[in-house]
C-alpha cells in the first residue's frame, strides 16, 4: 500500500482520489494534517493506518515536509514494518 500525509485541510486526501480514480484500484490512502495538528496526533494515527495496510510487504510513505519526514523510521523502530 501507499500511504500519502500532508499538510492541509484535503491536500493528501484530494491527491490520493484521483490517483487511486485514474489507476482504476484503491492501493492509497490518504492523510490530511491540518496546521494545528500535533505531530504526536498525526504520527499515532499514520501508525495506525501503516498496522492496517500492511499486507506483508511493506508500505511506501510519501510525506510534503516537517515533523513528517521522521515518521517513517519512527514506524519501523516500532513496528518492525518495512517503510
Amino acid at each position: 500500500g501507499v500511504l500519502v500525509i500532508m499538510h492541509g485541510a484535503s491536500t493528501a486526501s484530494s491527491m490520493v482520489q484521483v490517483a487511486n480514480s485514474l489507476a482504476g484500484f484503491e492501493h492509497a490512502r490518504g492523510l490530511d494534517m491540518p496546521l494545528t495538528m500535533k505531530a504526536d496526533t498525526m504520527y499515532e494515527i499514520a501508525k495506525d493506518q501503516v498496522l492496517n495496510m500492511d499486507k506483508g510487504k511493506g508500505v511506501l510513505l510519501l510525506i510534503d515536509m516537517g515533523s513528517l519526514v521522521n515518521f517513517g523510521d519512527m514506524i519501523y523502530e516500532e513496528t518492525g514494518i518495512m517503510i
